[in-house]
């Protein structure tokens, strides 16, 4: 039987944990959907930085075919059509690469439109 003191250090240990997968710039945790600015206020200037542009598509096609007495009409010669409601647009993406020597790691951050999106471990710094 495991005691209740041990059900709260378990958990606690689980909430550590869970930060110490994000990135680390001294005292401060870099997450997921900070900005731009408040990632660069906090670890300062990448070793190095890229942008680009991506467009992407969004919406869907609407399927729209006759209707027969209330019923879609099933047969190969029906009236269907499709209609994009697709509508592009330009993304912003600017990848930083931190180099915090050889003791840790090198960390990728992807912004999209100035937004943190993604956060990877690289190989060792140098």
């Amino acid at each position: 039987m495991i005691k209740q003191s041990n059900y709260w250090f378990l958990l606690l240990s689980l909430l550590v944990c869970q930060s110490a997968f994000a990135l680390r710039c001294g005292p401060y945790v870099i997450n997921e959907g900070m900005y731009r600015g408040e990632v660069y206020g906090k670890c300062g200037q990448a070793t190095s930085v890229e942008s680009h542009i991506e467009r992407r598509s969004t919406g869907h096609i609407i399927q729209n075919q006759q209707l027969f007495g209330g019923q879609r009409n099933a047969l190969p010669n029906s009236f269907g059509y499709g209609q994009s409601n697709a509508v592009e647009v330009e993304i912003v993406v600017e990848e930083w690469i931190y180099n915090f020597g050889p003791s840790r790691l090198q960390q990728y951050l992807r912004f999209e439109n100035g937004k943190l999106m993604e956060i990877r471990n690289l190989s060792r710094g140098y």
